[in-house]
């Protein structure tokens, strides 16, 4: 979680939530774009523009966004980060969740 907060402050990364909406409106992490993993594909050439930007995937663990990183790997996202233990990692280290 150190590592995101880093990443998302210092190098202005692209925060996306790879989990279902219903989830992502129960709380996220501040200003991340919610993709689901099941559309992700489908999004790819919207999210294109941020190809050399840091991008930050999450879900609940990290299994799904693990894989929504090796989909944006494979689409030329250069410098893609999953967060460990996702979502259930970030409350565990008390850091705020955003409802709006």
């Amino acid at each position: 979680a150190t590592a995101a907060i880093r990443l998302m402050n210092n190098e202005h990364a692209v925060v996306l939530d790879v989990r279902e909406a219903t989830d992502f409106n129960k709380g996220h992490i501040k200003n991340a774009r919610n993709v689901p993993m099941s559309s992700l594909k489908s999004q790819l050439d919207s999210l294109a523009k941020h190809k050399d930007k840091p991008v930050l995937a999450y879900c609940r663990s990290g299994n799904q966004s693990g894989r929504a990183c090796r989909m944006l790997k494979r689409s030329g996202f250069s410098n893609v980060h999953n967060l460990a233990g996702g979502i259930l990692s970030w409350q565990d280290a008390n850091l705020p969740l955003s409802t709006k």
